[in-house]
């Protein structure tokens, strides 16, 4: 049994009942865990198979009819073998539920761990949202049923949302351990949260959402005080079925991309598959330009309202029934295929808003936070959807729809035309009469004094947009002449370096040609002197062979044998001898 009590470990008292309502379900815990007596406590005592890990989750599911449910759990104690804490925390759906395992990790189980902060959809692989969890930490989640979000806090603070999808009927909030020795005290409601709900239900309510807060155990518990009704629909997502084939819807439904080769004039066009909702002041929503065509800077997507009659294939405002904002040229469509001026070109990162005046009948558009002014004084019938075009392939843009906070501070234009309370008892007296009669007067004096106030934010509004426009223009005529001195230069430079590079080649021409004159005439002198040394050479040998056929002949006289000795007679054979072999020798050179 565990000794650790919830009352210790939340410091405040219960501030209702406690009931089995609010305790946690241990028949199916497995051995090697202590809970306390009331079942709020749950402990490890020691590790167990299949890493350790052991699930619990409430008694009863959460309220089927309610619009916010939230609860907390602390970490009482840290077990032994880990400096963090390796609980987990968030909720699972359906009657089976597995106990060996994390919440997370399973089907119909959403779950926010400790030991490293990220956030497990169903399946063992996580993503990174929040810090890890520490000894003393309040770790909470709530389910927002309008929305279909579901979010943690940590320690009091909104963490954002974590899914933006919820379970089908019964959901049960559940929990896990694993470290021997950590402990974790469970919160659905019997103490006070650390987490103020309530702010977080009321700025839903000045947003125009429903802010029905359940317990367990109970139907709803309203802030103000009314009878239970069904949750309504809002739009939340955009309808794949109601969209262009052409075009692609994010699997959290709310982006849309061209995807290209779309027929006739390319426009691709989607709504939402709830409409808008009529028993509020204000509707708004907005619309993020996140991507442009590579051929454009600016973004010819639309936003607008259409009926439930809608063309896929044509833009928001083109067809009977709808109304739209055009981005390429910046004008409003109503039921007809041309428009009319009213704002600027949409251009990458542009944010526009579209809302519903219910107590004007008025379509409005903002930019950039920025009121644009009243676009339409008549509404579609109903019902009617939020809806978008795209049409250049590899536009972008991301819808919200109050799931994060709008540009555009939809709250304090609302409370202009929020409806002033008034004493709803009704009495016969002239007394009562004439005060109803001056609630009325007053009531109209301050919605008079609202719209003046508004009347005069428009016009103010309407001479910042056109001294932007007049700035934007000038921008764009300076933009365009450096872009023209710019090209200008460039061309000249262009041309100079051309000119150089002409005039180094006409340069390298010359010195080309001039050393090929200059090794011509020294081949032509070279060959010339090289033929008069031949001639000279000729010339020598022609004289030395005439020499020496006068000396040939001379040697060659026969003189009388009977007058010369022999010795004489041999030195003049060897003399001819010698003369044979020199003019061999002579007529070689010549030859050669």
């Amino acid at each position: 049994m565990c000794d650790i009590q919830a009352i210790d470990v939340f410091e405040h008292g219960p501030i209702v009942e406690e009931r089995d309502e609010y305790k946690l379900d241990t028949g199916g815990l497995q051995r090697g865990f202590n809970f306390n007596p009331d079942r709020m406590v749950i402990q490890r005592n020691r590790m167990h198979y299949n890493h350790g890990f052991a699930a619990v989750r409430a008694m009863k599911s959460c309220p089927d009819v309610t619009d916010i449910f939230y609860f907390e759990m602390k970490i009482a104690k840290l077990g032994a073998s880990h400096p963090y804490c390796t609980c987990s925390i968030g909720i699972s759906s359906g009657p089976i539920f597995t106990l060996h395992k994390p919440v997370g990790w399973c089907k119909g189980t959403f779950g926010y761990h400790g030991d490293d902060g990220k956030i497990f959809e169903q399946t063992g692989r996580g993503v990174q949202y929040g810090p890890i969890m520490k000894e003393g930490d309040v770790v909470g989640c709530g389910l927002n049923f309008i929305q279909k979000t579901i979010f943690f806090t940590h320690n009091g603070r909104m963490l954002g949302n974590a899914f933006h999808v919820i379970p089908d009927h019964p959901i049960y909030p559940s929990f896990s351990v694993r470290d021997k020795g950590e402990a974790i005290a469970v919160n659905l409601g019997c103490f006070p949260f650390r987490f103020d709900i309530d702010s977080y239900t009321s700025t839903l309510e000045r947003r125009g959402l429903p802010s029905v807060f359940g317990r367990i155990g109970q139907q709803a518990d309203r802030i103000h005080d009314e009878e239970v009704r069904p949750k309504p629909s809002w739009p939340s997502k955009l309808s794949k079925r109601e969209s262009s084939t052409f075009c692609v819807i994010g699997h959290d439904g709310l982006t849309v991309e061209h995807m290209g080769n779309a027929p006739d004039r390319g426009f691709c066009a989607v709504r939402t598959s709830t409409p808008c909702p009529t028993d509020v002041t204000v509707y708004y929503f907005e619309m993020s330009i996140t991507a442009v065509s590579d051929a454009h800077e600016h973004c010819e997507c639309s936003i607008g309202l259409s009926s439930s009659q809608f063309d896929t294939t044509h833009p928001v405002g083109w067809d009977r029934g709808t109304y739209g904002y055009h981005g390429d040229d910046g004008h409003k469509f109503g039921e007809r295929g041309f428009g009319e001026p009213y704002a600027n070109r949409m251009l990458k990162g542009d944010v526009i808003g579209c809302g519903v005046n219910f107590s004007t009948q008025e379509i409005f558009y903002t930019k950039n936070g920025e009121f644009i002014g009243p676009a339409f004084d008549v509404l579609p019938d109903s019902p009617f959807y939020p809806s978008f075009s795209v049409r250049l392939k590899g536009e972008k843009i991301t819808i919200n729809f109050g799931r994060s906070p709008f540009r555009f501070n939809i709250d304090e234009y609302a409370s202009i035309f929020k409806p002033v309370e008034s004493d709803s008892t009704s009495s016969s007296s002239a007394s009562d009469t004439d005060t109803e009669e001056s609630i009325v007067e007053e009531e109209s004096e301050n919605r008079g004094m609202n719209l003046d106030g508004l009347f005069a934010h428009m016009r103010a509004m309407g001479e910042e947009m056109n001294r932007q426009e007049e700035e934007r223009r000038r921008s764009e005529v300076e933009r365009k002449r450096r872009e023209e001195e710019e090209r200008r230069r460039s061309e000249e430079e262009n041309r100079r370096r051309r000119n150089e590079v002409e005039n180094r080649r006409r340069e390298e021409e010359a010195r080309r040609r001039i050393e090929e004159e200059r090794t011509r005439r020294e081949e032509e002198g070279r060959r010339i002197r090289e033929e008069r040394e031949k001639d000279r050479k000729m010339a020598e040998m022609s004289k030395t062979i005439d020499e020496l056929k006068a000396k040939l002949e001379s040697a060659l006289v026969m003189p009388d044998l009977n007058t010369v000795s022999d010795e004489e007679l041999k030195a003049i054979f060897e003399r001819g001898e010698k003369v044979k072999r020199k003019m061999r020798m002579e007529n070689k050179c010549l030859r050669v």
